[in-house]
Formats: structure tokens, C-alpha cells, sequence
């Protein structure tokens, strides 16, 4: 269950600017760009905050005009460790350029 310190503060959040899974929901994440387009269908193993493009999110005062600038990973997921009170952070940075589909997620498997 999502603590409820952390659900008042996603109200603060734009509706569509974040998901929240329940434990063993799945959500389809995608990144389209001129490269090409990856889609993974994320399994949540706990419940999970899942904030997706990140880099189209940033903070205002960050100047999207000059290199690097807004640059960060495609999705940060936030788990939550079942029975803790802990999360862990896993951020995901699509590659679209190999031209091989890549299926095995077992790394993800812990």
C-alpha cells in the first residue's frame, strides 16, 4: 500500500504525469523518438510509483536550450519493499538504435 504521505503528495502531481501500480499490475512503457520506439510491459513485484519521460518533466528553471541540461533516464520507477518501509529507485534508459528486439528481462527478476 502507498503510504499516505507519499499519496498526498502526488496530488500535487499532474494526473498524467505519473502512474501508480499495485502489486502485480502491469503497464506498458514506451519512448518514441526519430531513432525508433522500444515498449516494455512493466510487471510491478510491489507497489510502484512510475514516473515515465522525465526529461519532458524537469523542473522550470532548467534551461532545455543548452545541452544536458534536462538530460536524465527515460522512466524512474519507485518500488516499494513489501513489508518495509523502504523503496527502491530504478531508473530506465531506453536504447531504440540496436535494431535487435530484446525480451529477456531476467536481471529485472530479483
Amino acid at each position: 500500500m502507498i503510504p499516505l504521505q507519499i499519496e498526498e503528495k502526488l496530488r500535487m502531481f499532474q494526473k498524467e504525469k505519473y502512474a501508480v501500480l499495485r502489486e502485480k499490475e502491469k503497464k506498458e512503457l514506451e519512448e518514441k523518438s526519430r531513432e525508433g520506439k522500444v515498449k516494455l510491459i512493466f510487471t510491478a513485484l510491489g507497489d510502484a510509483v512510475i514516473l515515465p519521460s522525465p526529461e519532458r518533466n524537469v523542473l522550470p528553471y532548467l534551461d532545455g536550450k543548452q545541452k544536458g541540461a534536462t538530460s536524465c533516464a527515460d522512466i524512474f520507477i519507485y518500488r516499494q519493499i513489501k513489508d518495509k518501509e523502504m523503496w527502491d529507485l530504478h531508473m530506465i534508459e531506453f536504447k531504440k538504435t540496436s535494431g535487435k528486439p530484446f525480451n529477456d528481462c531476467s536481471a529485472c527478476q530479483q
